[in-house]
């Protein structure tokens, strides 16, 4: 009979057997010099990054386009020195912004098109250092300003920073989610950080477009899952690392398109499999609630399985 102590020996024994990987890509093309990036293209020194093509030196982005040297970058395209952006487009200089376009150095700021140097701005265009400027000035005056270096633009920012106060959290667009920083458009969510479009989830780290989802980092496009680090596309899932497509499994590392996988690494297309052996549908059956039973009895968690 396989006890929850042989079941886990067996997965730690079957763990270290499988060399680790040296990158983690997954789907990626044309991608050099990366590591945790996930359905990208044409990428070039690019780190937790999801979704985003034709862009280079990018750390935490999700969905990023034509962008280069930005981090925590979510939705957006053709920017440069960007941090923290969100649903941003032809924008350098970035810091905690969301839908912004064609705008340079703003900082705290939203709903803004044609922007220099500003500060917590909402729903403005044509500005200068937080002046209202007509659209003719704006353009008269725009090329004097780019020409200047970044850094004193970025001093002369710091300077016009001290007029106004600095929010602890930073958050756009959420419902019934009050607990945590950097989270947009979720949804009764709680404590989460780094967090988009996830719903009735929380302890989210780094996670986007989740549901029904707790203590997930790196990982997106997951319904009904716990205990999950990067992954993705999983349904009724838990203790995952390092897996996608996967349907109504635990402890599985380093899975593909499997389904009904209790405690297997490296497996692709399979189901019904137990420690990397393939069952019946009739055996697995009988050999998981008793074992699942057992194993949430004892409040094993993660056991002493480490990747």
């Amino acid at each position: 009979m396989l006890t929850a102590d042989l079941f886990f020996q067996e997965l730690v024994r079957l763990n270290n057997l499988r060399p680790r990987r040296p990158t983690l890509l997954m789907n990626t093309e044309n991608v050099e010099w990366a590591n945790s990036t996930y359905f990208c293209k044409n990428v070039y020194w690019t780190f937790d990054t999801s979704k985003s093509n034709d862009s280079l030196f990018l750390y935490n982005c999700y969905l990023t386009v034509k962008s280069a040297d930005c981090d925590y970058c979510l939705e957006s395209e053709l920017c440069y020195e960007c941090t923290d952006a969100y649903k941003c487009y032809n924008c350098n200089y970035l810091n905690h912004c969301e839908n912004m376009r064609d705008s340079y150095f703003c900082t705290w700021s939203s709903n803004c098109h044609d922007c220099f140097g500003c500060i917590n701005l909402k729903n403005k265009s044509f500005c200068i250092f937080n002046r209202q400027l007509s659209e003719a000035e704006y353009k008269q005056l725009l090329p004097k300003y780019l020409a200047w270096k970044p850094e004193d633009v970025l001093k002369e920012v710091g300077t016009l920073g001290h007029r106004f106060p600095w929010t602890q959290t930073n958050e756009q667009g959420n419902i019934n989610s009050s607990f945590g920083n950097y989270i947009y458009y979720n949804k009764n969510c709680y404590l989460c950080f780094d967090a988009s479009k996830n719903e009735n989830s929380g302890y989210l780290y780094d996670a986007h477009d989740n549901k029904t989802c707790f203590d997930i980092d790196s990982s997106g496009e997951c319904q009904l899952s716990y205990e999950v680090s990067d992954s993705t596309s999983l349904f009724n899932c838990d203790y995952v690392i390092w897996s996608g497509h996967c349907q109504d499994s635990s402890y599985v590392i380093d899975c593909g398109n499997c389904k009904y996988c209790f405690g297997c690494t490296g497996l692709k297309n399979m189901q019904y499999c137990i420690l990397n052996r393939q069952l019946t549908r009739e055996e697995y059956e009988r050999i998981v609630p008793l074992l699942q039973a057992e194993i949430n009895s004892r409040n094993f968690g993660w056991g002493p399985l480490k990747y």
